[in-house]
């Protein structure tokens, strides 16, 4: 599956744009091909991955079942252990 970032967004027309990485080419999406995630939501320079899919009669094509990559979450960190201040009396 392609991946890229979001270059620009309008919310006035809810589409933006999206620079494919393995191609440098950049890609149309509409709102309506979010999976998962609402527009209003997005910000510029977020990593997506998606689909190819041709553009009407063009050989461009645009992105479709667009979905943001989130970043994979390590284990919960644990404190060193340390106690301040808990001695007793």
């Amino acid at each position: 599956m392609p991946r890229g970032e979001i270059n620009r967004l309008h919310s006035e027309t809810s589409v933006g744009t999206i620079r494919e990485t393995e191609h440098d080419e950049e890609l149309f999406f509409h709102a309506g091909s979010l999976v998962g995630e609402t527009f209003n939501r997005l910000t510029e320079g977020q990593a997506v991955e998606f689909d190819r899919q041709p553009y009407r009669n063009s050989e461009k094509c645009r992105a479709v079942n667009v979905r943001l990559i989130r970043e994979q979450q390590g284990p919960a960190r644990r404190g060193s252990g340390t106690i301040i201040g808990g001695g007793s009396s």
